[in-house]
């Protein structure tokens, strides 16, 4: 039981270790505004698709 709970353990800390490595990745490409651009650019696609997407499935129902 012993062995079990250092295995645990040790997939916790490694857990832990990764989550930190990419939160400080996180800051440092938010910080320089490469990741920033690349998500406002993202949404602005995926709000254009979806605002064709409703004008022609609108113009489709009223139309008949």
């Amino acid at each position: 039981m012993l062995v079990r709970l250092r295995k645990a353990q040790g997939v916790l800390e490694y857990t832990l270790f990764l989550a930190a490595i990419i939160a400080v990745t996180m800051v440092i490409l938010f910080r320089r505004g490469g990741l920033q651009t690349s998500l406002d650019a993202t949404y602005g696609k995926v709000i254009g698709a979806m605002g064709n997407t409703t004008d022609k499935m609108t113009k489709e129902v009223f139309s008949q």
